[in-house]
């Protein structure tokens, strides 16, 4: 799997990654850091980062077919700085020009599949992403990003099977292994959950929201100590103002609770 992929289907985790029923507010919804757009700052940069645009070459812009000599991968990155740059129409209709030159590319199949989740195009983005599968089947970026696909159908063991299958092939990928936690967290399988949430915090640990849910799974195991460890961890690395209040909040719980 090439690092653009990577990056990318991270970034794309980080969105629509299922929420663990972590915290909740007054009206009940439940929490999870990655739903707090400041604290994707590390990796929103390291997106920016992959998505630089290519240097121009002369006559890169002409009007009659300003990519012609583009990569599918220099394709994708035109693709994915429109998409930062507020022109997510743009990004896909340049996606869609790179396919009718690479119809079986499963770099460009992923990523738009990716753009069309975060749309909420889900039927178009499940196509694209089981092309892309079909494509290379050895990129685990797709399966996690396919994963979201099939929740948003409510087939959760699809969603399973697609994870189970990106860790596989990708132990150390952070995306795979924190969407998977999180919904082995939602099943009530703490202990699975645990193991995911820690080698998440093993291959990042400079990463906030993989401390939060290993506070919160701890706490379900009935390692009071190890979530208040994981807490005050979580704590030394959000910025987050919100964050930062719930996971005091919960500390506070934690040493109200009478020791068992």
């Amino acid at each position: 799997m090439t690092s653009l992929s990577r990056g990318f289907a991270l970034f794309a985790a980080l969105t629509l990654a299922s929420p663990v029923v972590l915290a909740a507010d007054g009206d009940g919804k439940a929490k999870t850091p990655f739903a707090v757009e400041q604290d994707e700052g590390q990796l929103r940069k390291a997106l920016q980062e992959l998505t630089s645009p290519p240097p121009r070459q002369a006559g890169a812009h002409r009007p009659k077919d300003p990519h012609a000599a583009l990569s599918p991968d220099s394709m994708v990155r035109v693709a994915l700085q429109h998409h930062e740059e507020g022109r997510p129409a743009l990004a896909l209709e340049t996606l869609g020009d790179a396919l009718k030159r690479y119809p079986a590319n499963g770099e460009l199949l992923n990523i738009r599949g990716s753009l069309l989740l975060q749309q909420g195009q889900t039927a178009a983005a499940l196509s694209d992403l089981e092309a892309a599968a079909r494509a290379t089947p050895d990129n685990p970026a797709i399966y996690v990003n396919r994963a979201q696909a099939y929740r948003r159908f409510k087939n959760e063991s699809k969603a399973m099977a697609d994870l189970d299958k990106a860790v596989e092939l990708a132990p150390d990928f952070v995306a795979a292994r924190f969407n998977r936690g999180s919904m082995h967290f939602n099943a009530g399988r703490y202990k699975e959950a645990l193991v995911d949430f820690e080698r998440c915090a093993a291959v990042d640990p400079h990463a906030p929201p993989p401390w939060f849910n290993l506070a919160m799974t701890r706490e379900q195991l009935g390692d009071k100590p190890g979530a208040v460890s994981d807490l005050k961890r979580f704590l030394e690395l959000t910025k987050t103002k919100e964050w930062r209040e719930v996971a005091e909040k919960k500390l506070q719980d934690l040493a109200a609770k009478p020791k068992e």
